[in-house]
């Protein structure tokens, strides 16, 4: 490893990268970050745009039968400090159980006062892959699907 002399009039910043190399690939974490929660921000709205006012009153009524027919479950999660969980629906629990990657918006949660959206996805770093994240980035639980509690409500 290169190293540069330490200048005693420069203050150490600990921060900065060691090399270019290093500073590159800071760089291009930072952007893949920002690229995923841009790509997480545009799921949020365009799910708050989907209203029961877009959908015509035939479909609507169906929509309200089948969802009151329809089987419900509860993911939870202990992290340490607390515990999350989140309802889904049949047809996502059925995505979740043939290993597709999904995810799904939280109703949200209060941290140090302020609520946070929490983004649960499955199976999206590997099989059997549980991360829940909240809109600001704090990653709440990494884990394996198997360490959740899982039950019909």
């Amino acid at each position: 490893m290169n190293s540069l002399p330490i200048d005693p009039n420069i203050p150490f910043d600990p921060n900065t990268p060691e090399t270019e190399e290093d500073g590159y690939r800071a760089g291009a974490l930072r952007i893949a970050k920002y690229r995923y929660q841009a790509k997480k921000m545009r799921m949020r709205i365009e799910a708050k745009e989907i209203g029961v006012s877009h959908i015509p009153p035939e479909e609507t009524m169906h929509q309200l039968k089948k969802t009151s027919t329809e089987r419900k479950f509860k993911i939870t999660v202990n992290y340490g400090y607390d515990v999350h969980s989140i309802i889904v629906n049949q047809n996502e629990m059925d995505k979740i159980r043939n290993g597709e990657s999904v995810t799904v918006l939280g109703q949200g949660f209060s941290i140090e006062g302020d609520t946070e959206i929490d983004d649960w996805s499955f199976h999206s770093t590997q099989l059997n892959s549980l991360e829940v994240e909240c809109e600001n980035g704090h990653q709440v639980f990494v884990g394996n699907l198997s360490d959740a509690i899982i039950s019909e409500v």
